[in-house]
């Protein structure tokens, strides 16, 4: 059968677009694939691979020993708390909606006006129980801590530290009793406590130097500051102290 010019022509065009089309649709499909290969990209074998570090595993032995040796410490330092030269501050900022903020220091002296031991506590409005980390200092440094802090009102974490031996965050749970898990603690928690020792003792001292006409032909001073505010509220300072402390730091 014989086709004409002009219908040879329309057939070969109609044919022509259709190869077009089914090569748009195969190069779309190879870029998605292409894609997928990138991800999937096998690693030079000259290219360094890092590997994550592994979890820090402590046995529940190794945390069970170290607590009780902190502990055993900070026994001991209370059992001859009567050698010790007691200070006690407490500084109070109110304000409206829960905003009111109160720390509670006390620190031990020893007979050459050296501080062998703090507590600090922290409580803001917000919080059902206050924070409470209690430090023995040797030579000017800490030597360990104890520092508890609540978490959901009685569940709470405590984390105990030594120089020497290192130190564990233990995770109690109120609702079964027992301590739950251990966590390592960060790399620079001992530097970041050895700054506490200046930033407390500084505290007591600025207060001091702040007091009005107070009492000194007692052995113990009992200092307070009240600074009123707006609407009733009133921030304070109170300070029980030492004679002998009090003039040593005074100097």
């Amino acid at each position: 059968m014989k086709i004409e010019h002009g219908l040879l022509m329309t057939i070969l065009i109609i044919f022509n677009s259709c190869n077009q089309r089914n090569t748009k649709g195969e190069t779309a499909d190879s870029t998605q694939l292409g894609t997928d290969t990138v991800a999937s990209k096998a690693v030079n074998p000259m290219e360094t691979v890092i590997e994550p570090e592994p979890a820090l595993v402590i046995p529940d032995s190794a945390a069970n020993a170290l607590n009780a040796l902190v502990n055993s410490k900070f026994n001991s330092l209370s059992q001859d708390s009567s050698n010790y030269y007691k200070v006690e501050m407490k500084d109070y900022y109110d304000e409206y909606e829960g905003q009111d903020v109160m720390q509670k220091y006390t620190w031990y002296f020893d007979k050459e006006f050296s501080v062998v031991y703090i507590k600090y506590s922290y409580q803001n409005g917000a919080m059902f129980k206050p924070d409470v980390t209690e430090y023995i200092v040797r030579n000017n440094s800490i030597a360990c801590t104890i520092e508890t802090s609540f978490v959901h009102d009685d569940d709470k974490s405590i984390t105990v530290w030594d120089i020497q031996n290192g130190g564990v965050k233990l995770n109690w749970s109120r609702s079964s009793e027992r301590v739950e898990s251990v966590e390592p603690i960060a790399a620079d928690y001992s530097k970041k406590n050895q700054n506490v020792l200046d930033v407390y003792l500084n505290a007591l001292k600025s207060t001091l130097a702040d007091e009005e006409e107070t009492r000194t032909d007692v052995e113990v001073i009992h200092i307070s500051i009240r600074k009123p505010k707006h609407a009733g509220l009133e921030d304070y300072k109170e300070v029980i102290i030492p004679k002998v402390v009090y003039d040593k730091l005074r100097q």
